[in-house]
């Protein structure tokens, strides 16, 4: 946490020693959303600084970018956006940090848990009813790393018609929270931040 405190506040600062004097802008992935915010409220007052925040998915993000979006900061969750901006020349040459990591859990509603034996043969399907929320596995990086590991498991296949993709990963998790899924696979962050699951 240290890190991203010193890291947020280098960057925030530099903004206003050489920018225009206005709140950069930050974009970030939705996974980050609670901590950046608590961050900028405890850190940002005592050292005077402030931001503008953007948070959605990173491939959201990164398109935005892309298309002319303006951002002094761009927080993803996965390195293949980050890429697609440093091919497209949108990242300041030697700038690009890698920060930080998460990782996926199971989540489900509040009271509704159910038990998981993250291995090969557990039958996976047959451990909750119902359909399983998860950011998109074709561009949210927590949709495609869950596919990654539900592959890895060998239980993608029986979820077959039973997925919920979301736009970010925050969305995944509200679809469980509201209890529109059984279950879900989110960040651990975004699950600690959660009274509902």
């Amino acid at each position: 946490m240290f890190g991203i405190v010193v890291f947020l506040s280098c960057v925030l600062s530099a903004n206003f020693a050489y920018g225009d004097g206005k709140p950069p802008v930050v974009f970030a992935a939705a996974s980050l959303n609670t901590v950046l915010q608590e961050l900028m409220k405890a850190e940002g007052e005592k050292r005077g600084l402030r931001a503008r925040f953007s948070f959605a998915g990173s491939a959201a993000l990164a398109r935005q970018i892309a298309e002319g979006a303006p951002a002094d900061l761009f927080f993803s969750a996965n390195v293949r956006w980050m890429e697609y901006l440093e091919k497209e020349e949108l990242i300041a040459a030697g700038t690009r940090v890698d920060l930080l990591g998460n990782r996926l859990v199971v989540v489900a509603p509040k009271g509704e848990g159910f038990e998981v034996e993250p291995r090969r043969g557990f039958d996976f399907a047959g451990a909750f009813s119902d359909r399983l929320a998860l950011g998109d596995p074709g561009h949210v990086p927590a949709g495609i790393y869950a596919r990654q590991a539900l592959e890895q498991l060998g239980w993608w296949r029986s979820l077959a018609g039973r997925l919920a993709p979301a736009p970010d990963v925050r969305a995944a998790l509200v679809f469980v929270e509201r209890g529109e899924c059984a279950a879900g696979v989110v960040y651990a962050t975004d699950a600690m931040v959660s009274a509902k699951v």
